[in-house]
């Protein structure tokens, strides 16, 4: 049995990692570099601008809920945890109280556990 590398793979950064990662990988790399300029590394001066500058840029779900999830229900806030924004967690006898920014699309989904106020 021949060894060597299977048929359409190129091994670790090859040539279909980079098709894949096209102009935008170049274009990210550069912006990121960019900001990275801006922190001085042994006193950490700059470090806030660039938090502020990368919570600017990336994208906010727009729709707070209100919602109470079962004890029972950790699945729906493992997703909310990951397609959105937690803002706040209280845990009370009837169930998790949770606030939450999502996008449409998530909020749909979760209409059943939604609370007034």
């Amino acid at each position: 049995m021949a060894r060597g590398r299977r048929s359409g793979r190129t091994g670790r950064g090859g040539a279909r990692a980079r098709r894949r990662r096209g102009r935008a990988g170049t274009a990210i790399g550069r912006a990121v570099h960019a900001c990275l300029q801006l922190v001085d590394l042994g006193t950490g001066e700059g470090l806030e601008e660039l938090m502020q500058r990368i919570e600017d840029v990336l994208p906010r779900p727009a729709i707070i809920l209100r919602l109470l999830v079962p004890y029972d229900r950790g699945d729906v806030l493992s997703r909310l945890h990951v397609r959105g924004s937690v803002l706040e967690t209280e845990y009370r006898e009837d169930g998790t109280l949770v606030t939450a920014r999502v996008d449409e699309r998530e909020a749909a989904t979760l209409a059943a556990f939604l609370i007034a106020g």
